[in-house]
């Protein structure tokens, strides 16, 4: 019983430590809390994004975006935002290190 009990708790840690890989989709744009956010993208064509911390398996937003809108992240006085389309997304969580834009399975 005990051996069972140590093995959920390696598993449970070994998927936190994962990261943006136990989120589903491509990454195409990371931005980490207190550095400078990568200038925002344009999309190649249309597709779903979503938007994930990297503490957490569910998206805090998902947007479906045409070709040529932006995605991203940039800072709007003294905060860093999402941006996804014409809609920016505030990035809350204090434990959150990171968040990521993941293009969608079906929109590749």
């Amino acid at each position: 019983m005990m051996k069972r009990g140590i093995a959920g708790i390696v598993l449970a840690l070994a998927m936190v430590a994962a990261g943006c890989g136990s989120q589903p989709g491509k990454t195409l744009q990371t931005y980490g809390r207190g550095k400078t956010p990568p200038p925002t993208a344009t999309l190649g064509e249309d597709a779903t994004l979503a938007l994930y911390p990297s503490n957490g398996a569910t998206p805090i937003y998902t947007a479906h975006l045409s070709r040529g809108d932006e995605y991203g992240f940039r800072t709007e006085g003294d905060q860093t935002v999402a941006v996804a389309g014409d809609k920016t997304i505030p990035l809350e969580g204090k434990l959150t290190t990171s968040w990521y834009w993941k293009k969608q399975k079906g929109s590749e």
